[in-house]
């Protein structure tokens, strides 16, 4: 009788790469081997970006960037969606306008994602979005032990706490 072989340190000699498969957290295996894995170096690149907070708009420049919208999943800055204006596509820029108002936060880039993949931004350098507190209230009486709803109203707040960490 033998030790059970853990399932990753089964080999085959196959000359493609295998994945590692789980589902709902437990591990799978491939039928027959067939589960391959192909890397595509990504060729764009965004070498620089603009945004503008009056008209929300943001300009992206770059090299062999997408050229229609079919070739793109989105674009995303300070967990706001961006529109992409398909008009201005071209392998070297496009401009998007937010949706939302953008989240405060410091060295953001823009995330821009093609059909293929995410599109490196990690020469460009990263802009700061500042919030602001217009009113918080209650402002006195407020219990020491808690248990007080506390409400801040200002611009650029983060709308998600679960994808946003606050400090007071």
């Amino acid at each position: 009788m033998y030790d059970v072989i853990p399932f990753e340190m089964l080999k085959v000699f196959e000359t493609e790469e295998q994945l590692i498969v789980t589902v709902n957290g437990d591990p799978a295996a491939c039928h027959n081997m067939t589960c391959t894995i192909s890397y595509i170096d990504p060729v764009a690149t965004v070498t620089a970006f603009t945004y503008d907070s009056s008209s929300k708009l943001i300009t992206i420049t770059g090299t062999d960037l997408p050229t229609s919208l079919s070739e793109m999943q989105g674009v995303n800055f300070a967990q706001s969606r961006c529109k992409i204006v398909e008009s201005t596509m071209t392998g070297t820029g496009m401009e998007c306008t937010l949706v939302d108002e953008p989240v405060c936060g410091s060295d953001l880039k823009p995330q821009v994602i093609a059909s293929l993949g995410g599109i490196p931004t990690t020469s460009v350098t990263g802009i700061t979005v500042d919030c602001t507190l217009s009113s918080i209230t209650p402002g006195s009486d407020i219990n020491l032990l808690g248990a007080d709803n506390i409400t801040f109203t200002g611009t650029n707040l983060p709308r998600v706490l679960s994808k946003s960490q606050v400090s007071i």
